[in-house]
């Protein structure tokens, strides 16, 4: 995470630095080659940051759908009970099952 942010700061100052100058910059094979396989690390790591989160906010949402099909299903049958006893029981007009 350090290093990420380390780079970062770097990235910018080069940028800032770059914008306010108009002078070209020349680089050897070498050092582009690794400035290349530093930014390509550096959003291969930004990348995994945010898919990790992501992951588990689906696993988290997964689980809250399953979740709240069971509690449905359970009010549903212990709803269907409760009707069945009412049916069973044949209330009468004075309260006493038949």
């Amino acid at each position: 995470m350090k290093q990420v942010q380390r780079l970062r700061r770097q990235t910018l100052r080069h940028i800032e630095s770059s914008e306010s100058e108009n002078s070209s910059v020349q680089l050897s094979q070498k050092e582009y080659l690794s400035l290349k396989r530093r930014a390509k690390e550096g959003t291969s790591l930004a990348a995994w940051w945010v898919s990790v989160p992501m992951e588990k906010k689906f696993a988290a949402e997964a689980s809250r759908n399953l979740e709240s099909t069971r509690l449905k299903e359970t009010r549903s049958e212990k709803n269907m009970s409760g009707i069945r006893r009412m049916e069973e029981k044949k209330i009468t007009g004075d309260g006493s099952p038949v």
